[in-house]
């Protein structure tokens, strides 16, 4: 049973609206709701207040009299997915989820039931779902007093209706192409399109666009009858597209013994969501700098006093903080020069105390044009945050380290203030609350990647919410494993941890062709479909993240079209990744 502390993202994610209404019961007497994101609402009166006709005569009752009723400590149950149309034969996992305010969102051990056996058929205790006859009828849940129900379309055609739209903007896309087989199809001027498929069998369909602009879709195994696919435009692989730069000033740094030199960083908020960055996006290209007559090879970023004083770092368009710290580091440190992202912030953080920081909110970046900012740290890491860690997963040679990125919630995303790195429990350097006096809260993100970060190896990464200085991160996911890939026959297998929603796998051919790849969790097994443009299989460069969320399936994804990007991103709790090139055998 997973528990998920309460974040910004998730509670979003968990309100978001997604599938059609269901109504459903509780015990009370008030009315109560499942709206489209499949969320139950009990508004009925007041249960604390019912009448006890229990007879029991223990102190436990305060102003409340026991009926029998289950009182629910949780505010409400969702069943997910909501709303699903599958074919006689089908089968896939009903998920029953407990959200509260205050614990966040818990997966129900839930007693399943449903409403027609001659429809449907469900097991009891994991919730999977069977459709054995043409009709509908509900899927029930039943966890701490609370009371859930979904509606299940069950037809005997194999009709399957594709929606394709903009992953961006949710715009359909006219006349997108989908394919499942040998058969090919052409959506409307509202992207949507109509073919058959194999009663009962999950279909692995691919959708794109003839003229361009959007990397095309595989989705692999679809066991819902009607899917909103979303199309990534080009540009979401094209990384970001603006640049800010400038000075270091570093007069407010302390001063650098004769053996030593003051060395920094700089870098933007995370202006999308931090689960679903990969090691190379926290420096910039590197660049070879004079220091003591050496070359060295640094990241564009990072900024070495009497080298390099001037930063160089890519961001998003639009709203964009800054963050930049500096201190003294012994030269022989320096000049070895950073191999990967873990030693250049395993460097830094040996000497972190001594290092001073500046955070400027309220910029704005633009393609086109460089945006000049200087940076001048003075502030010291004065602060702590204790962060505690769970052991990392199955996989992990038990030798790595985790970075923790103390992140404030503000304008233009979210902005490093602290860092950390180690295992267990950890004390996590943060700066002083002038240096960024607004905030909408904090967060820890936990980092940890197979090898060591920057090293090519699977990663888990966690994002927990600060409450009073302590933040705590209970448990991880498996990181990916069994990448493979035959080019001649097509097969591709991959096992993600079984309790993910999805995963997605951007593949890039050594020619320059693309895909993205929708899989379902746990040890996956198949055959890229052909029936796209073309993807060349023999070297190809796997950037693939499988995500946790709050409260859905991989089909309610499919449904819902919950694979688009902000989506994805906003309602990730947790991740999983691997960013490694793969050859074909």
């Amino acid at each position: 049973m997973r528990l998920l502390r309460p974040s910004l993202l998730a509670l979003l994610a968990v309100v978001a609206c997604k599938d059609g209404d269901s109504v459903v019961t509780d015990t009370d007497t008030g009315p109560s709701v499942i709206g489209e994101s499949g969320i139950f609402t009990d508004s009925g009166g007041a249960d604390s207040d019912s009448q006890d006709s229990g007879g029991d005569s223990g102190g436990d009752d305060t102003n409340a009299d026991d009926t029998g009723e289950v009182v629910s400590d949780w505010d409400s149950l969702s069943l997910s997915p909501a709303l699903i149309r599958v074919d006689v034969g089908a089968t896939f996992t009903a998920r029953a989820v407990l959200f509260d305010d205050v614990m966040g969102t818990q997966d129900a051990a839930a007693l399943f039931g449903v409403s027609d056996a001659t429809v449907l058929s469900v097991d009891a205790s994991t919730g999977l779902v069977t459709a054995l006859a043409e009709g509908s009828a509900f899927i029930t849940a039943d966890a701490e007093g609370l009371h859930a129900e979904a509606l299940v379309a069950v037809q005997a055609d194999g009709a399957l209706t594709v929606t394709v739209v903009d992953g961006l903007t949710g715009a359909p896309i006219p006349s997108a192409r989908v394919s499942y087989g040998d058969t090919r199809v052409t959506g409307d001027a509202d992207g949507r399109a109509t073919l058959t498929v194999a009663l009962g069998a999950p279909a692995d369909i691919s959708v794109w666009v003839d003229s361009g602009g959007y990397i095309p879709l595989s989705v692999m195994g679809a066991v819902p009858r009607e899917l909103t696919l979303p199309l990534r435009p080009n540009s979401e692989e094209s990384g970001p597209v603006a640049t800010i730069g400038g000075d270091v000033l570093f007069d407010g740094c302390l001063k650098a013994d004769w053996d030593e030199a003051i060395v920094g960083i700089v870098g933007p908020s995370l202006q999308r969501a931090p689960l679903f960055i990969n090691a190379e996006d926290l420096l910039a290209e590197d660049r070879v700098v004079k220091f003591y007559g050496i070359d060295v090879e640094i990241p564009g970023n990072l900024v070495v006093q009497g080298g390099a004083e001037t930063y160089e770092t890519p961001a998003h368009e639009g709203d964009v903080a800054l963050w930049g710290f500096a201190g003294p580091m012994p030269i022989s440190e320096i000049s070895a020069g950073f191999a990967d992202v873990g030693q250049a912030f395993g460097a830094v953080l040996a000497h972190l105390d001594n290092f001073r920081f500046q955070a400027i909110p309220g910029l704005s970046a633009s393609a086109s044009i460089a945006l000049d900012q200087p940076v001048r740290p003075e502030h010291s890491f004065d602060q702590e945050v204790v962060v505690e860690l769970a052991a990392l997963p199955e996989g992990f040679l038990g030798n790595e380290d985790v970075l923790v990125m103390l992140l404030e919630v503000g304008e233009g995303g979210m902005t490093l203030t602290g860092l950390g790195q180690g295992t267990g429990t950890l004390s996590v350097g943060r700066v002083a609350a002038e240096a960024w006096p607004v905030s909408d809260g904090l967060y820890a993100l936990a980092w940890a990647e197979v090898g060591g970060l920057g090293t090519g190896g699977g990663s888990v990464m966690a994002l927990v919410p600060v409450e009073a200085g302590f933040a705590t991160v209970t448990d991880w996911m498996l990181p990916p494993s069994g990448a493979a890939l035959d080019a001649a026959t097509r097969a591709l297998s991959v096992t993600t941890d079984a309790g993910a929603t999805g995963a997605r796998l951007y593949l890039v051919g050594n020619d320059g062709s693309d895909r993205d790849i929708l899989l379902p969790a746990g040890a996956f097994t198949g055959t890229v479909p052909k029936e796209a443009p073309k993807l060349q299989l023999g070297r190809t460069r796997w950037d693939l993240i499988a995500v946790e969320t709050p409260a859905d399936t991989y089909e309610s994804l499919l449904i819902g079209g919950g694979f688009a990007p902000l989506s994805l991103e906003a309602n990730t709790t947790r991740s999983s990744g691997l960013d490694a090139t793969i050859t074909g055998s």
